[in-house]
């Protein structure tokens, strides 16, 4: 995911004492002091699929080695939720173990002002698809599952073998039998295990289009030599005759105005 302009924790987004709800997450004990280990919000644009190039709220949650911003509590995070709430929003979180209770309070709390305001801007949950989606409930009653249904989808970002990932602990069989996945390979189109892991895939997948491929950032002399890997992933794409699948390159550092980040 590419980053662009950070979110900052408004100094207003504070609930007096005295007020004690906060949507219906406010059923969570001492959610006032409950660390949500986030670490970066922003403003950005989607390299998923068919939402590649369309503006989302992204919001990550911390991994192993990576700090966590103490100021995203729950009053800062309802405050954002609520301001960007006809934006699609982004949860992305890689280490669901030790996030799952943060990323369900999230979850319910933004499909609940979605609810309430009959608003049916996307919740993309973006994960390395280790974890088994039937693992995560959806938080929403008889009468208005069918609404997140609607708007909740899946985003699988596999960490290919140039990243330290096994391929074969991803839950490929469990998410291709499921509808509104979308799915990003970071691949080093110099590595052939990466393109061949990514091959073998591609074999099983039935919808080309909600499939995205970008370049994985190596080193950062990458950034200088930018244009030769992509074209390689466009001659990896084309002899393999995937011509649905769309390639986003690593550019953010090239816009105006946007962090020198990735994630």
């Amino acid at each position: 995911m590419q980053i662009g302009k950070e979110i900052p924790v408004k100094d207003d987004a504070v609930i007096p004492e005295d007020e004690e709800e906060v949507g219906e997450v406010e059923e969570t004990d001492n959610l006032e002091d409950f660390d949500f280990n986030i670490a970066i919000i922003a403003n950005t644009i989607h390299n998923n699929g068919t939402f590649a190039g369309y503006p989302t709220t992204y919001i990550k949650f911390a991994t192993d080695g990576e700090d966590a911003n103490p100021e995203f509590n729950i009053f800062s995070l309802s405050a954002i939720l609520e301001e960007y709430v006809n934006q699609d929003i982004t949860l992305a979180c890689s280490d669901f173990e030790n996030n799952a209770q943060a990323f369900n309070i999230l979850l319910e709390h933004a499909l609940n002002i979605r609810i309430e305001n009959n608003i049916k801007s996307y919740i993309f949950i973006e994960v390395d698809g280790t974890i088994d989606p039937e693992s995560i409930t959806i938080p929403a009653s008889p009468e208005n599952i069918e609404f997140a249904m609607e708007i909740i989808q899946f985003v699988v970002c596999p960490k290919m073998p140039s990243a330290y990932g096994n391929i074969t602990d991803v839950k490929f069989k469990k998410f291709l039998a499921m509808e509104n996945v979308q799915y990003v390979f970071e691949i080093d189109p110099f590595n052939p295990e990466d393109t061949g892991d990514f091959l073998k895939i591609m074999c099983f997948m039935p919808d080309t289009e909600s499939v995205t491929v970008a370049p994985r950032i190596v080193e950062d002399e990458m950034i200088i030599n930018i244009g030769a890997y992509s074209q390689a992933l466009l001659e990896l794409i084309q002899e393999a005759g995937f011509t649905n699948v769309r390639l986003m390159p690593k550019y953010n550092q090239l816009l105006v105005g946007c962090c020198n980040k990735f994630v």
